[in-house]
């Protein structure tokens, strides 16, 4: 509940909620009925709210740690491959997943920013701490306390530090 009222605005609340109602009748429903029924039910709200009206895929079977906060809830994909840890933060707009050609998809830390626009593909490993830039396009593991910008991304925050 907690990480609900971190989230400013009622779209990016309704968008948590779906997320991990979806979350639950995955990991946590172990008696089939029940399961079937909750999963219809979210499978309804997903397709509703999320893809139809905010053009949303955040699948409710990925793997995403508490503190989960969503700004500006508009276009963002997250591929159900991926692993992100606690305290994320993203923005509209935004495409977490894999190249195309594989499966292989990003694995996030805890304390991640991601700005608006921003591509996290391919199996990179995303380090905690880490803030990614608005339109940033990422194909490369980074260190933690990174600052990535750019196309490709590249890291800001040792070229600030000297």
């Amino acid at each position: 509940m907690n990480e609900i009222k971190k989230n400013p605005g009622l779209l990016p609340k309704l968008v948590i909620f779906i997320y991990r109602f979806g979350n639950f009748t995955y990991f946590h429903v172990h008696i089939p009925i029940i399961r079937q029924i909750l999963y219809l039910i979210y499978r309804l709200f997903d397709l509703i709210f999320l893809k139809l009206f905010l053009n949303c895929d955040i699948p409710g079977s990925t793997k995403i740690g508490p503190g989960f906060r969503i700004f500006h809830p508009y276009g963002i994909v997250i591929n159900t491959a991926s692993v992100i840890g606690k305290d994320f933060l993203i923005r509209g707009e935004t495409t977490i997943g894999n190249k195309g050609t594989s499966d292989d998809c990003p694995i996030i830390g805890d304390n991640v920013e991601v700005g608006m626009g921003a591509r996290i593909i391919g199996g990179i490993t995303i380090a905690s701490k880490t803030k990614i830039g608005a339109n940033a396009v990422v194909t490369k593991s980074c260190q933690p306390n990174s600052v990535l910008v750019g196309i490709p991304a590249h890291n800001i925050q040792r070229k600030r530090e000297k």
